[in-house]
């Protein structure tokens, strides 16, 4: 099952003009400059944009072509905005209640309760919208969505009007809602942070046309797509928690590349956890270092050498096959010689590897 999308929208000066086909039962992320146009490509998609030519298709459900175009209300899909819009004469319950009258009834129910435990609102239900803070109406705004019972969900950089510490507070339940409902997603983001947590898939704009797409493992540890070469880029990979040790308070891993110790709370066994490195925390060693505070020591291979910022270089890794980026100095490249095709140990501390767990 796909989205099918031709798009071509004129609006003003600017040209949108997209094909793609996406993968529904991935988390999608679509990312790029301000002005670019991921939020026309979003409104497109919705039906609040649109133009003659365009053709949309949502898992063989034909919701736009030349010859007819299905309504907004319509194409179960309910949106995210950046600011939360909650009707301010209604409660919270109230404002779920709206959603959930005018809910898809082809779909199986999802009750307000289940929706307010989920984003950890049951206890704002009574609350007026006014009394709010900046995260509680936006973690509101996305339960509404949620129990109009949507075929698809778009968000529109939920995230981007709230500051660090409210944005740190909702991505645990952006994520709990990707891993506990098979809800097909696409989410607009300039964050690193944001992608390497929640994306599947990534869709990259400039100037209204896309110019790369693929899993979100690989473009987040590209050197040569600008999500790679960000300050703060990150790899990311997959991993089941085996053991956890109370004492030292540190959990270990199973992964493709072997087994890996994270410091951390307490955590359950046997349960998935996406991995985050930042390129910046991992170092390069030619052999396997014995006395070393460092725990995770991981064999790999050098793919590629791209100097980026002054005096630094990124290091396009490979360690069993699952894609690693490293940023270190360029004057450590020349002093242990490397080059593509060699065989190193990524090295990373517990403490830098970042997971949701």
């Amino acid at each position: 099952m796909s989205l099918h999308l031709n798009l071509s929208l004129q609006k003003g000066a600017f040209t949108l003009h997209s094909k793609l086909d996406l993968p529904v039962d991935k988390l999608i992320a679509l990312s790029g400059p301000s002005g670019c146009g991921k939020s026309t490509l979003l409104r497109a998609i919705a039906g609040l944009e649109w133009a003659e030519c365009n053709e949309i298709t949502f898992k063989n459900e034909r919701w736009q072509s030349p010859s007819a175009c299905r309504p907004p209300h319509q194409r179960s899909v309910a949106m995210v905005f950046q600011k939360p819009a909650l009707f301010t004469h209604l409660n919270v319950k109230n404002n779920l209640r709206y959603a959930w009258k005018r809910r898809d009834q082809s779909h199986p129910e999802f009750p307000i309760q289940e929706a307010a435990k989920l984003l950890g609102i049951s206890h704002l239900l009574k609350r007026s919208t006014y009394s709010l803070s900046g995260g509680e109406a936006q973690r509101v705004a996305i339960a509404r969505a949620l129990v109009a019972t949507p075929s698809l969900l778009l968000m529109d950089e939920p995230l981007s009007a709230l500051d660090e510490q409210s944005k740190q507070s909702i991505l645990p339940y952006l994520e709990r809602i990707h891993r506990s409902l098979h809800l097909s997603l696409i989410y607009v983001s300039h964050s690193i942070e944001e992608l390497a947590r929640l994306a599947d898939y990534i869709v990259m704009m400039d100037q209204g046309k896309v110019i790369k797409t693929g899993e979100a493992q690989d473009l987040l540890s590209d050197p040569h797509c600008g999500l790679g070469r960000h300050e703060h880029a990150q790899s990311i990979f997959e991993g089941t928690t085996q053991a956890y040790d109370p004492h030292t308070e540190t959990c270990t891993l199973q992964t493709a590349m072997g087994r890996l110790q994270l410091s951390t709370a307490p955590q359950a066994l046997d349960q998935k956890v996406r991995i985050r490195i930042k390129a910046c925390d991992i170092s390069i060693a030619l052999h396997q270092v014995e006395q070393t505070s460092i725990l995770n020591l991981l064999p790999a291979t050098i793919k590629s050498i791209t100097p980026v910022h002054t005096g630094q270089c990124l290091i396009a890794l490979e360690a069993k096959q699952t894609p690693l980026l490293a940023r270190i100095s360029s004057l450590s490249v020349q002093r242990l010689h490397l080059n593509p095709g060699m065989e190193v140990i990524a090295q990373v501390k517990s403490a830098a590897l970042l997971g949701e767990l």
